[in-house]
C-alpha cells in the first residue's frame, strides 16, 4: 500500500511519484522547493563574491533559514538538495562565523596598529578601547566567539596594560628630571598598584616590578 511521504495518507490506490509524494504534495511542495534550492544557489553565489562584510553575512543567514525549512522534508526521507539541507545549515553556519571573526580580527589588528601611531597614552587607550568593543559587537550582536577572538582580545589587553604602565613611568620619570620627586614618587606608586592589582601579563610584571620598588626605596630616601 502506498503512502505519502510529506502529508501520511496512504492507499491501495493512491499514486505516490518518484519523490515518494501523493499527487496533491507533488503539485504544492516540488516547486516549493525547487524555487528555495534555487535561492539557495543564489545565495551560494553571492557569498563567494558579495563585496561587503554585512551581504555575505546576510546571504549565509538566508541559506541557514531556507535550509532549516527544508530539513522537515529530509526528516521524512524526501531528498531535497545535494548536499543535504543539514549539511547545508551547518556549512554555512559554519561559514558565517568565519566570515565574521575574519571581519572583525582585521578590524582589531587596524584599530590596534593606529593606536601604536598615536601621540600619548591616552590616545593609545582610547584607540585599543575601540578595539574591544569590536570584539564585544562580534560576540554580543553576532554570537560569535571563536578562540581567534579570545586571542585578539589577549593581544589587545595586554596593549592597554603596556600603554597605562608606560603612560605612568613617562610621567613619574618626567616629574623627577623636573625636581618635583614628591610627585614622581607619587607616579611611581601609581605604577606599582597598577601592576599588582591589575591582571596584567605576568612577563610585563617581572619586567617592571623590581625597578619600580627600586625607584620607590630610591625617591622615599630608604636604603
Amino acid at each position: 500500500m502506498a503512502t505519502c511521504k510529506w502529508c501520511g495518507r496512504s492507499g491501495w490506490l493512491l499514486r505516490v511519484s518518484v519523490n515518494g509524494m501523493c499527487d496533491t504534495c507533488e503539485v504544492t511542495e516540488i516547486p516549493m522547493i525547487v524555487r528555495q534550492v534555487q535561492i539557495i544557489q543564489e545565495c551560494q553565489s553571492a557569498v563567494e563574491s558579495g563585496k561587503t562584510f554585512e551581504s555575505r553575512v546576510e546571504h549565509c543567514e538566508e541559506i541557514i533559514r531556507i535550509a532549516e525549512e527544508l530539513i522537515p522534508y529530509e526528516l521524512k526521507g524526501i531528498t531535497v538538495s545535494d548536499p543535504s539541507a543539514a549539511d547545508l545549515k551547518a556549512g554555512y553556519e559554519a561559514q558565517r562565523e568565519k566570515i565574521i571573526t575574519e571581519h572583525f580580527e582585521a578590524e582589531v589588528q587596524r584599530i590596534l596598529a593606529r593606536a601604536k601611531l598615536m601621540g600619548s597614552p591616552k590616545s593609545m587607550l582610547t584607540e585599543a578601547t575601540n578595539a574591544l568593543l569590536k570584539i564585544a559587537e562580534a560576540r554580543n550582536e553576532h554570537g560569535v566567539d571563536d578562540p581567534v577572538l579570545d586571542e585578539s582580545e589577549h593581544l589587545v589587553r595586554s596593549f592597554i596594560h603596556e600603554t597605562r604602565l608606560n603612560g605612568y613611568l613617562q610621567e613619574a620619570e618626567k616629574e623627577e628630571f623636573k625636581g618635583n620627586l614628591g610627585k614622581a614618587l607619587d607616579q611611581y606608586q601609581e605604577a606599582l598598584f597598577f601592576l599588582t592589582t591589575e591582571r596584567v601579563d605576568s612577563g610585563l610584571l617581572r619586567e617592571h616590578t623590581g625597578r619600580i620598588e627600586s625607584k620607590i626605596r630610591e625617591l622615599r630616601g630608604e636604603s
